[in-house]
């Protein structure tokens, strides 16, 4: 199972004990979309960009449930190009393990100066012009290759679960069959 933390824009502290145990309560209420997906993908005769999926949005409840072709994720989750630079990818990592975001911030400028601020800008431009920035484009190209390499066996999941605080959230990838 592939994660990605957030912390509304930065790190999610949560135990993998807790995501698994979040993740099986999830496709345990969200189980009708699931087996609707299933069994469309268990009708195709090859994995293509339509192939079917299930992106589920626990961060409220019920949780919203989309199934959609793996090309369209993009359209239902915001991808962003800016989350994947690296002083980005440290600075969320650095949020998940403070109390505060605006520490990691801090810390960032402190250590980084100009090149963190230019970062953090096109981040937040982008987060804006984008309505939220959930994902980044490896970790859909990684998703969209999950999908294809679990098929027709089983189908790929994008979650995304609530944190402990309310900025706070995990993106989860994992693939799931009927029992």
């Amino acid at each position: 199972m592939d994660s990605y933390r957030l912390n509304g824009s930065s790190g999610c502290p949560i135990s993998m004990a807790n995501i698994h145990i979040g993740i099986t309560d999830l496709t345990a209420a969200c189980q009708e979309i699931l087996s609707d997906a299933f069994r469309q993908m268990k009708n195709r005769s090859s994995w293509d960009l339509n192939c079917p999926v299930v992106v589920l949005d626990a961060r409220n409840q019920p949780p919203r449930q989309v199934q959609i072709g793996v090309g369209g994720v993009g359209g239902v989750v915001p991808v962003s190009t800016a989350i994947e630079d690296p002083l980005i990818r440290e600075w969320l990592e650095l949020s998940a393990e403070l109390d505060q975001p605006e520490d990691a911030q801090k810390q960032m400028l402190d250590r980084f100066g100009q090149d963190f601020e230019d970062s953090y800008t096109n981040f937040q431009e982008e987060k804006i012009q984008k309505g939220g920035c959930l994902i980044g484009t490896d970790d859909l190209t990684k998703f969209v290759h999950q999908s294809r390499s679990v098929f027709p066996d089983q189908i790929a999941v994008l979650a995304v679960l609530p944190g402990l605080k309310d900025y706070q959230w995990s993106v989860e990838q994992f693939s799931w069959k009927p029992d």
